[in-house]
């Protein structure tokens, strides 16, 4: 698939490329593969229309709305991190999407006395 590929991204660069890639390209077809919840969060976070390869990260799939209503209600204080490539239910509930990086750096402002999850 990479070999394939015309650049290849992560969560941390994927939101720059397509931004840049829309600018330069702006009626280009973009299909963007191997993620379609890194590729729908994209979409919305970007406004470029594209089309979604129907793969998915087995890893992200496993976390859902039902197990992240669950935690709110057993740690209510706490915040709720998620990478990008999530299902768009658990996004919709994170108080942080992004990546590792920018995971990392939310946990470091969270204020004393909050938990993680």
């Amino acid at each position: 698939m990479k070999a394939l590929s015309d650049y290849i991204v992560t969560s941390s660069n994927a939101e720059k490329i397509v931004t840049a890639m829309s600018k330069a390209h702006p009626d280009a077809p973009i299909l963007f593969a191997p993620d379609k919840n890194l590729g729908r969060w994209l979409m919305e976070k970007t406004g470029r229309p594209m089309r979604l390869w129907q793969g998915s990260c087995v890893v992200h799939e496993t976390f859902s709305l039902r197990k992240i209503i669950a935690l709110r209600e057993k740690h209510p204080d706490a915040k709720i991190i998620a990478h990008p490539e999530c299902p768009p239910d658990v996004l919709a509930e994170a108080d942080y999407v992004g990546s590792t990086a920018g995971m990392i750096g939310f946990v470091k402002k969270v204020t004393p006395g909050h938990k993680v999850v």
